[in-house]
């Protein structure tokens, strides 16, 4: 069965080069990367009959996922087309270490600011528990620490 998927999917990806390129001969499947992004990745080469009757070589990507199969001639098609179509989801960018860390660190630093002018200006003291000022710092010092020690081309 995975055998008979394989080989519609080769066929589709033939058909889908012949498109692109009519005059297309001895299609041959060169390279498959299994995870590329979101679906495979599949170099295509194959030969065009010149005028003078020489065949030149040629390669295309086919970007096969979901139900999708994307024909590209050049690598820099690819690259601009996949960069721009495929970013990071929000659901990813809201889950990544560094949204996370940032979220932690700017909501106590807004809690602890607002709760100490509300009581300045209430001209009330508080008492802030040990624990929750050393956890605080730990965090802020965590925070920033890491903000630091990573190089400009991070």
């Amino acid at each position: 069965m995975i055998l008979g998927k394989k080989v519609e999917i080769d066929q589709e990806i033939f058909l889908r080069v012949v498109q692109r390129t009519p005059a297309a001969l001895n299609l041959k499947i060169q390279h498959v990367q299994p995870r590329f992004l979101k679906g495979s990745l599949y170099t295509v080469s194959f030969d065009i009959l010149q005028a003078d009757g020489e065949t030149t070589n040629y390669v295309n990507r086919v970007y096969v996922h979901g139900r999708s199969i994307d024909v590209y001639g050049f690598d820099d098609q690819l690259l601009a087309i996949v960069g721009e179509t495929h970013t990071d989801s929000w659901i990813d960018k809201i889950t990544s270490a560094n949204f996370v860390s940032t979220f932690i660190a700017v909501t106590m630093t807004i809690f602890i600011a607002a709760s100490y002018i509300i009581n300045f200006f209430a001209d009330r003291q508080i008492e802030i528990p040990d624990f929750i000022s050393s956890g605080w710092l730990l965090i802020l010092g965590f925070y920033f620490g890491k903000s630091t020690s990573k190089g400009p081309d991070e």
